[in-house]
């Protein structure tokens, strides 16, 4: 009698412990699976393979792995693209430790084809990171020594022209008395070894346009929200290699980092990674083609917000100054600026603009051919407003020689 009871005890009380075992596996199934995978010796000689000489694979395994436990990364549900991310990083020799500011993996919040939305992680060179490939590249022996990206604000004393001898030229004072108020323009400083200086500047309302588009597309999470500062001063110097010496490295970065820019998502799988068992290759293309296509949809779709004031932010220009060479100062009022203006009576609507001459036309036509050859077409309004502080259609008569000499010569 006694027996009976003690043999039907042990059943019931072994039911309990499977019952709390259930919701563990569930809830931490993505991140303990990329920090297992991520362990995985494969993955590790993979890494091995790419990080260059001075960098130790299990320190960056190890920084990897905090990484994938932060908050930051707690939204993520795909495996595959943050082992991606991590590899990305580390084939460039960039640091995914914070503090660093060499390399961030992001969130992004894309569409899936059956209409919801997943989050995926995207490596993105930070500050530090694009500066640091800058300094390692290399061409016919000159190399840039140092480069450093500036935040303009509105307080601030900044002018700059364009010498013919010497090339664009910055003069740039920072006021340390006011409290900033509005950024209007950034732009970055290149030492070459030659002791040659180059500078770059990207207005104030293009800068605006990339962060607008990178919060869309990351559905307002990164470092556009979370590191606004940095990403002003990131961006000339990514408009500014485009000048500098070259590397695949470096080329790689920016190609990335485009992707704040409309760029689409990339479904490649690394050579090392293939039949390796680690990236579910079909599943990881599928994402990212259901996210690019939900992309294109979007950029076909009517822009409902009304344009900004083309050089938003600057004083109009005495072209007489400007065609000379002397100073110019796109920035004069002191006064603090108000909130971002989406309409100005003094920003024609497409029916107000004066139609273009026969001789506008064959300008902008012969300037759009020269920019496409140099494969420069998306940036021909930056480099017309940063060399010549005018948008390409917007450009006096006086000028169009030197604007296409100017081109030509890049």
């Amino acid at each position: 009698m006694n027996q009976n009871p003690n043999q039907k005890k042990p059943p019931q009380q072994a039911q309990k412990p499977v019952a709390t075992q259930q919701k563990p596996t569930t809830a931490v199934t993505v991140h303990q699976t990329a920090i297992q995978k991520l362990h995985d010796p494969k993955m590790i000689e993979s890494i091995k393979a790419v990080l260059p000489p001075g960098m130790e694979v299990n320190r960056y395994i190890a920084i990897a792995a905090a990484e994938i436990k932060s908050a930051n990364l707690q939204k993520v549900q795909d495996v595959n693209s943050i082992l991606l991310s991590i590899f990305h990083a580390a084939k460039l020799g960039l640091s995914l430790n914070p503090h660093m500011a060499e390399a961030y993996l992001v969130p992004f919040n894309v569409k899936q084809s059956d209409g919801s939305y997943k989050f995926i992680a995207q490596f993105i060179p930070g500050y530090q990171g694009l500066c640091k490939l800058v300094r390692q590249a290399e061409n016919n022996g000159i190399y840039v020594k140092d480069i450093k990206g500036y935040c303009v604000f509105a307080e601030d004393q900044f002018e700059y022209y364009v010498d013919g001898q010497n090339g664009m030229q910055v003069s740039y004072k920072p006021n340390l008395t006011e409290k900033p108020t509005k950024r209007i323009a950034a732009f970055s400083m290149a030492i070459f070894s030659d002791g040659y200086v180059s500078y770059h500047v990207v207005p104030g309302y293009k800068v605006e346009e990339i962060r607008e588009k990178a919060l869309k597309k990351t559905r307002g999470y990164g470092p556009w929200k979370d590191n606004e500062t940095e990403m002003w001063t990131k961006t000339p110097i990514r408009h500014h290699t485009k000048f500098l010496p070259k590397s695949e490295r470096l080329a790689m970065a920016v190609s990335q980092d485009e992707i704040f820019d409309g760029k689409p998502l990339s479904a490649e799988i690394p050579e090392e990674l293939m039949g390796t068992g680690l990236i579910d290759e079909a599943e990881y293309t599928d994402i990212v083609e259901a996210a690019n296509a939900e992309e294109g949809d979007r950029s076909t779709k009517p822009d409902t917000d009304e344009p900004k004031p083309i050089n938003a932010g600057a004083t109009k220009l005495d072209e007489k100054k400007t065609a000379s060479g002397n100073t110019v100062k796109p920035v004069e009022d002191k006064k603090p600026a108000a909130a971002p203006v989406k309409t100005e009576k003094n920003d024609p609507t497409p029916a107000e603009k004066k139609p273009q001459t026969p001789e506008q036309t064959e300008f902008i036509s012969r300037l759009a051919d020269i920019a496409i050859s140099k494969g420069l077409e998306k940036e021909i309004d930056s480099i017309c407003f940063s060399e010549f502080n005018y948008q390409s259609e917007e450009m006096p008569k006086i000028l169009w020689g030197e604007v296409i000499k100017h081109f030509s010569s890049m």
